[in-house]
């Protein structure tokens, strides 16, 4: 038996030869290669024909395997309620801010789903990933339809970069926002404006993950007279989310965003 075990055996089994009664008890026990194998004793009291009590008798069970399977199931049920309140949460926020900051419904519902649609998207991706790592190219290119709609008109460089699963829906969130933003009001609300969307490791000693975005050829650029979501998505959510500085620069030819995001010894960006 193993020695965590076999304190908690022994106590089951006593109890029920005291008691003469049924008992299942599982342990582990250690096999002639020296490995632990999970067993699940089923044992039942034996009497003769005179009533006596005789002993227990019993069988014990290989469960080694069905074990692992019931551990792995737990741990993905736990795994799952927890990103499924991580999300509702995500979706949450979304909807106050969204619904908060429109002026009509229609509006509110376009722009809600829109946002609905980015948050699938990462989910999509991670869930492709297993929920480990997710590329940072992979998210800009069907966040910004780059192999679609805007083939052209969007540029996308940078190293190879993996986003553990929050990062990534952050980022993808934010992107989105951006695309949004230059399809009503920036460079893709017309026929000539282009985006340059890069990305850059610098190493030193707070490593850190730079984004760049800049819009050119889109209608002249003002500073809004009001912070709408988007805004409020980047400047703070993402910058919480993050941990890092988000700027922000509403100049004439274009608008200009900065994401800057430190990377962190344990759970950093691959």
């Amino acid at each position: 038996m193993h020695p965590d075990d076999a304190g908690e055996i022994g106590r089951v089994m006593m109890d029920a030869l005291s008691r003469r009664q049924p008992v299942t008890v599982k342990g582990r026990y250690r096999d002639a290669k020296q490995q632990y194998r999970v067993l699940e004793t089923h044992a039942r009291p034996r009497f003769s024909r005179m009533g006596e009590f005789q002993g227990m008798i019993g069988v014990n069970v290989d469960i080694t395997e069905r074990d692992e399977a019931e551990r792995a199931r737990e741990l993905l049920v736990a795994e799952l309620n927890h990103r499924v309140k991580n999300t509702l949460s995500v979706v949450q926020g979304i909807a106050h801010q969204t619904f908060r900051n429109t002026t009509t419904i229609a509006e509110a519902c376009k722009a809600f789903e829109g946002r609905l649609v980015a948050l699938s998207h990462a989910h999509n991706l991670l869930t492709q990933a297993n929920w480990e790592n997710v590329s940072l190219q992979d998210i800009a290119e069907l966040t910004l339809n780059t192999k679609g709609l805007n083939p052209k008109r969007v540029v996308l460089s940078g190293p190879t970069v993996l986003l553990p699963p929050k990062e990534a829906v952050s980022i993808a969130m934010a992107v989105h926002e951006l695309c949004t933003n230059a399809m009503k009001y920036g460079a893709l609300s017309n026929d000539g404006g282009q985006i340059n969307f890069h990305w850059a490791r610098t190493n030193g000693a707070q490593p850190q993950l730079q984004l760049h975005w800049q819009e050119t050829g889109g209608p002249p650029v003002s500073q809004p007279s009001r912070r709408g979501f988007g805004s409020m998505l980047l400047e703070r959510t993402l910058a919480q989310d993050l941990g890092g500085e988000v700027i922000m620069k509403f100049l004439p030819a274009g608008l200009v965003c900065f994401i800057g995001a430190p990377i962190r010894p344990g759970n950093p960006p691959v």
